[in-house]
């Protein structure tokens, strides 16, 4: 790793999978402004290589209650260096309630974003093993 938590041969790739095509964009360029590689999927079935980091949406591709997040296991299967962590976003507040660990994820990012948070917890999840659980709220 090279300074701030990127790695030393380049850019950090993060694998959003978001199914609001404004809103997907809108991450993209954001988290390509902070420096990162982001790829937008509607669905993680044929993604290919590996990822530093995901931010999923709750509902994408498919929600099955008591199943947030049902795609993990695919998710998790695309780390760059082992089990990629995962950012759960969901535009349900009450998610907070629950523990993210619980969850599967690494942190739940409630939408809408407050977008220094959110980024301020990509870098916290990328430089913090991946298994670490935690949870952030919009300032509000």
């Amino acid at each position: 790793m090279g300074p701030s938590g990127q790695p030393a041969g380049g850019a950090q790739r993060i694998l959003v999978l978001e199914d609001d095509a404004d809103l997907g964009a809108l991450l993209v360029g954001i988290l390509e402004d902070a420096g990162y590689v982001p790829d937008l999927v509607t669905s993680p079935e044929g993604v290919s290589g590996t990822y530093d980091l995901a931010v999923a949406d709750y509902l994408a591709p498919r929600f099955l209650p008591g199943q947030p997040w049902p795609h993990l296991d695919r998710l998790r299967a695309l780390g760059a260096h082992g089990p990629l962590p995962v950012i759960g976003c969901t535009g349900h507040k009450d998610a907070l309630a629950d523990d993210p660990a619980r969850l599967g994820v690494a942190a739940i990012a409630i939408k809408p974003f407050d977008l220094e948070v959110f980024l301020d917890t990509v870098a916290r999840v990328l430089g913090s093993e991946h298994d670490a659980p935690g949870v952030y709220s919009p300032r509000g």
